[in-house]
């Protein structure tokens, strides 16, 4: 990789430590969790205390000269970094349950690539999601919680945007010395 492309770079990480260290103190982070049909997205409020649900984004194929999915979502997370005044961008990345790479990991990682090659250019950490979606499913199929008049696709779309809230409340958790005493407290 050359210095230019480093530097174009410099601001992605997979590690927690990395990116919590170039944060402000406050500010909003915001997660994706994305799949082959949308994306999940979930925001934390400004003192980043709690993680919500924040809506998807569409994956659609082009069609007549319209942009791809990818530019569209590009420009729409760019968008919303700006209006929500947006720190820090988290995507989930996918591996396998020992740990290991496989093509999704490649494919997220290049995602974050892509993304600072449009022009975000705050922090981003690309965070394990092991599991995320798994608990997901766990509160989903027990209809009670929901209420009996989920169809599977409110399902599939809910379930989305909570794995996304999931993994960034997730990560909010690690970072608030009142929960994890292995942070230091601000001042």
């Amino acid at each position: 990789m050359t210095a230019i492309a480093q530097n174009i770079f410099s601001h992605i990480t997979d590690q927690r430590k990395d990116f919590i260290a170039t944060m402000p103190r406050v500010g909003r982070l915001l997660a994706l969790d994305i799949g082959k049909k949308r994306t999940g997205l979930a925001l934390s409020d400004p003192q980043r205390k709690i993680a919500s649900q924040f809506g998807l984004l569409q994956q659609q194929m082009p069609h007549n000269g319209a942009k791809d999915s990818f530019s569209r979502q590009a420009e729409a997370i760019i968008t919303m970094i700006s209006n929500e005044q947006i720190v820090g961008l988290v995507i989930g990345l996918p591996r396998n349950m020992d740990g290991g790479e496989n093509k999704s990991t490649q494919s997220r990682r290049q995602y974050a690539r892509n993304l600072a090659k449009a022009g975000v250019t705050i922090p981003i950490l690309l965070l394990d999601e092991r599991l995320t979606s798994q608990a997901v499913d766990k509160l989903l199929a027990d209809d009670k919680a929901f209420g009996d008049n989920l169809t599977t696709a409110k399902k599939n779309k809910l379930r989305d945007q909570m794995a996304a809230s999931f993994l960034l409340q997730g990560l909010l958790d690690q970072m608030n010395p009142l929960i994890n005493p292995l942070m230091k407290r601000p001042l």
